[in-house]
């Protein structure tokens, strides 16, 4: 097999996801990460973690990602990060949110698409050696929402609806919550119709458009959004 090392990545790219010939791609990535690509290791990982071409070894995978994120692989980084922050850890990867965010840093260094919202929650939630810090987190949600990510959008609605690291703005939340992935739905309908009831915050008191979310949020199994009908606006449901 000839060619530098990043010609033979993307030979061994091509055979592995294109034309799902795991052996050839097997092949040209050992090559290409014996001369240092950082993107075959990572493509090494990738191969090991779903046991493609290969027998299923998470250590083995574990130890290709590593070497792959310290040579400057961006999406190399950006797993590393999330898999120090599982309590369960991965691997020869032990639990460390000291760890996940270094990785998520090196990551959003580089802009790596989610790397920017893994940032502000690590921020936010903070444990083990990592302070919460809201203004820090604000910063980094508010580049993940630029990017397109719904997840930081939900974080931005949140933060400006409880006044965290920035001053509370329901009309805010309310811009950021539309956003929002359509995971955290069931939560932002709950929030929408909080924010009408109560009213407030450049935002006038609606209880037909609090009704109208709860609604919504109930529908998707929200024991809250049904307590609040049934308790603040006196609705059997």
């Amino acid at each position: 097999m000839q060619g530098t090392p990043e010609e033979l990545c993307e030979k061994g790219s091509y055979y592995l996801y294109d034309k799902g010939d795991y052996k050839t791609a097997l092949g040209y990535l050992r090559q290409a990460s014996n001369g240092g690509s950082p993107e075959a290791k990572y493509l090494l990982y990738v191969m090991y973690d779903n046991g493609w071409g290969v027998t299923e070894n998470k250590t083995q995978a574990a130890e290709y990602l590593i070497q792959a994120a310290e040579n400057g692989c961006a999406d190399a980084q950006y797993w590393l990060s999330h898999y120090y922050e599982l309590d369960r850890g991965y691997g020869s990867i032990k639990h460390s949110y000291v760890q996940s965010l270094y990785w998520a840093q090196r990551a959003a260094e580089q802009e790596r698409k989610g790397a920017a919202e893994q940032l502000g929650r690590l921020y936010f939630y903070g444990g083990d050696g990592v302070n919460p810090d809201f203004h820090k987190a604000l910063q980094w949600f508010h580049i993940g929402e630029s990017d397109g990510h719904g997840d930081a959008s939900y974080y931005l609605g949140y933060m400006n609806m409880k006044g965290l690291g920035v001053a509370k703005s329901y009309s805010e939340a309310l811009k950021f919550f539309s956003k929002a992935s359509d995971g955290y739905s069931r939560a932002c309908n709950l929030y929408i119709g909080n924010i009408y009831y109560e009213g407030g915050y450049g935002i006038t008191k609606d209880d037909r458009k609090a009704l109208e979310y709860w609604l919504k949020a109930a529908e998707a199994g929200s024991d809250a959004a049904k307590d609040n009908i049934r308790n603040k606006l006196g609705i059997n449901y």
